[in-house]
């Protein structure tokens, strides 16, 4: 067999095995506001939750959701003037149900964390008021409850998701306690490590048959 044939078959055996990852659906996607934020060496609101939406299927309110971030990086700001911040990964980022008929109460359907660093810049000060209001945007990865899978029609998917967290917060000029304005988490299916462990099988396996008969 030809070189060239055998990276033609090559090729379309590499796009048949992955098919299913551009299958997959749309995401999950969460929309949320209130809640008090706590600022110190990390922004936490863990004490009182922000009033969380699911916006793909649902309109009103799903639950709460809870966050915690990384610790501040002070290494990775290049920046003097404090309009931006960095976070490292690590912390915490909950979803509990506790107000959707369909999902038993105080239900956790998404329990993570941030999986790399975030940044924090201040995109608006109001020299009147000393109000300042910051976006925070990171990277987060978890796993999602299957019986929030099931509700949305998902059950065929893993568990494991991943995405990006993204909010406003706002403070009074010294203040380390603030408030939520608003914030979305996008979410997607994540490979399992039993899928990629699969596909590089999969892709072996493909390159020795091609080899053997070339």
């Amino acid at each position: 067999m030809s070189n060239k044939v055998c990276r033609t078959l090559a090729l379309a055996a590499l796009a048949l095995l992955m098919v299913p990852a551009s299958a997959l659906a749309d995401g999950i996607h969460f929309g949320f506001s209130g809640g008090t934020v706590t600022a110190n060496t990390a922004l936490s609101n863990w004490d009182t939750p922000a009033t969380l939406n699911l916006v793909n299927s649902v309109l009103g309110a799903l639950g709460r959701v809870k966050i915690t971030t990384g610790e501040i990086n002070d290494a990775l700001d290049p920046n003097p003037l404090d309009t931006i911040f960095y976070f490292d990964g690590g912390g915490r980022i909950r979803i509990v149900a506790d107000n959707a008929p369909e999902l038993p109460i105080d239900e956790r359907v998404f329990d993570g964390e941030f999986s790399g660093p975030s940044i924090y810049k201040l995109i608006g000060f109001d020299p009147s008021s000393g109000l300042a209001t910051f976006e925070f945007s990171g990277p987060v990865a978890g796993h999602v409850k299957q019986v929030l899978l099931d509700f949305l029609g998902l059950s065929g998917f893993g568990t494991h998701w991943s995405g990006t967290a993204t909010f406003t917060v706002s403070f009074i000029d010294g203040a380390i306690e603030g408030s939520f304005g608003s914030g979305t988490i996008h979410l997607n299916q994540a490979a399992e490590p039993g899928t990629l462990l699969l596909l590089g099988g999969g892709l072996l396996g493909v390159a020795v048959v091609f080899r053997r008969k070339s």
